[in-house]
């Protein structure tokens, strides 16, 4: 049943895609806005295609549940909404969508929520907040979508998935082979997409008297990466997930060590490095859990990044003409 209304989501938000016009400020005529956003997508290379909530709105002013499934439970549909953007330009430019991820960047959501207010109840939820970035990653690596290769037997085990953390296949899909623990990853098979952290604080005039101010990490990924410096005050839009947290479980000082275990499935005669796996590794039983931020769409105060417009026709015309070789 989740699924069967997850699917119908798809459909509906590919609907969506295809069919919503805005009227051209110059010509005064109906352009089909989010087919105009693809061709740009296309001729720059962009992997993120950026939706107005309010034309969501708008479109589905008739059928409310689907605009309350989004909301939600956005972090449950986005790996369907993502598969429609993916179908929406397939279907216009196959050359250029085919081998390829597509993320949905939502934003124009209406009210603006605190940090102090995002508490264990909005999770998985869409929704946007405010606040002053103090510190940010590098742009780092993520591993996607992993391709292993069986140690035993060479056979690969591919589209395995990464949740929040290193994630290898349960078992070898070699009816042979009862493979459960060695494998090894396949970087030039494998997908990755660009990865980086901001550490974010509740704004100065949304502390109360007397208080410490809240701070919550926020992942970005992909096009979002390097869009926002620290110091800069920010809307985030996006959900809150939790996910392990490992470090905070350690003693003060302590690291996490890379464990060289003998391993009788050695190649040239080098050790097998493997990292911590589990909780028993640290020494510890209890688990606790941290909230972080997945963003979907950042905007800073003092300018509208980020945000795509319609193209004027002069634009669009210059776009569909083809280049002189």
């Amino acid at each position: 049943g989740d699924v069967y209304k997850r699917q119908h989501v798809r459909r509906q938000f590919l609907t969506f895609l295809n069919d919503f016009t805005i009227q051209d400020p110059e010509t005064e005529q109906e352009t089909f806005f989010y087919k105009d956003q693809a061709l740009d997508m296309k001729n720059n290379e962009r992997s993120t295609i950026y939706v107005n909530f309010s034309h969501l709105a708008s479109f589905f002013s008739q059928v409310g549940d689907f605009l309350e499934q989004l909301i939600v439970e956005y972090y449950r549909v986005e790996p369907f909404l993502k598969r429609a953007v993916h179908n929406f330009l397939f279907n216009l430019y196959p050359d250029f969508a085919q081998n390829k991820i597509f993320s949905v960047s939502m934003h124009n959501l209406s009210g603006i929520e605190k940090i102090r207010d995002l508490s264990c109840n909005r999770i998985g939820r869409l929704m946007t907040f405010s606040g002053t970035i103090t510190r940010t990653t590098e742009v780092r690596p993520e591993l996607v979508y992993g391709q292993f290769t069986c140690v035993v037997c060479n056979n690969d085990v591919s589209d395995i998935e990464q949740q929040f953390r290193y994630t290898e296949p349960k078992m070898c899909r070699n009816p042979n082979c009862d493979n459960k623990t060695k494998w090894e990853l396949n970087t030039e098979a494998s997908i990755f997409c660009d990865w980086q952290k901001l550490k974010v604080q509740e704004n100065s005039s949304e502390i109360p008297p007397g208080g410490m101010p809240r701070s919550l990490d926020i992942i970005l990924r992909d096009e979002l990466c390097d869009t926002a410096k620290p110091g800069d005050r920010c809307i985030f839009t996006g959900t809150l997930v939790v996910v392990p947290d490992i470090v905070s479980l350690m003693k003060p000082g302590e690291k996490i060590q890379v464990n060289a275990r003998s391993n009788p499935m050695r190649r040239n005669n080098q050790l097998s490095l493997d990292g911590v796996t589990g909780l028993k590794s640290l020494g510890v039983r209890d688990l606790n859990y941290r909230m972080v931020f997945m963003s979907c769409h950042v905007q800073a105060l003092h300018n509208s990044c980020l945000l795509y417009t319609s193209p004027s026709p002069r634009d669009r015309q210059k776009s569909r003409m083809p280049s002189s070789a």
